[in-house]
């Protein structure tokens, strides 16, 4: 009993102590279309990704709204886990699909119209969830930038 009461105490003791700074993507560093085909489109989106914190941090879920070029992408989830080293700024990479249904029919010619210029404008909403330790935490993502294609 005495055990788990101290055990407990020094968990308690170690996560209040343990502040987690705010992972943040700093740029977009590239943007790569893989497979296409009529139904999805594979994407590799490499972030670059600032770690303030004395720890590495490990991402586990990333949910966000992705507009590009105007044209939005809807919702990605990605649920690949991606340890992000201790004080670091890293180049990390994450595979999502963008199915082709949800974005209706106009979008396809304009996405294609904007995959010829060689640039695009990225924007994206929502949260990254991430993990260090026992301590797990939500950050905000509200993230614009315009990444070459070429």
């Amino acid at each position: 009993m005495f055990r788990s009461l101290l055990f407990a105490l020094i968990a308690i003791t170690i996560s209040s102590c343990l502040s987690v700074k705010p992972v943040s993507v700093q740029k977009v560093e590239g943007v790569n279309i893989n497979s296409p085909n009529m139904s999805e489109i594979e994407v590799a989106l490499t972030l670059k990704i600032d770690n303030p914190n004395n720890y590495a941090i490990t991402v586990k879920k990333i949910d966000l709204n992705v507009v590009a070029g105007g044209i939005d992408l809807g919702k990605v989830l990605v649920e690949q886990k991606v340890k992000i080293p201790a004080k670091s700024v890293s180049n990390q990479t994450f595979n999502f699909k963008v199915n082709l249904a949800q974005l209706g029919a106009a979008a396809i010619p304009a996405g294609m119209a904007l995959l010829s210029k060689g640039g695009l404008k990225i924007q994206a909403t929502g949260k990254i969830k991430a993990k260090a330790f026992l301590v797990s935490k939500n950050f905000e993502v509200n993230f614009s930038d315009n990444v070459n294609l070429k």
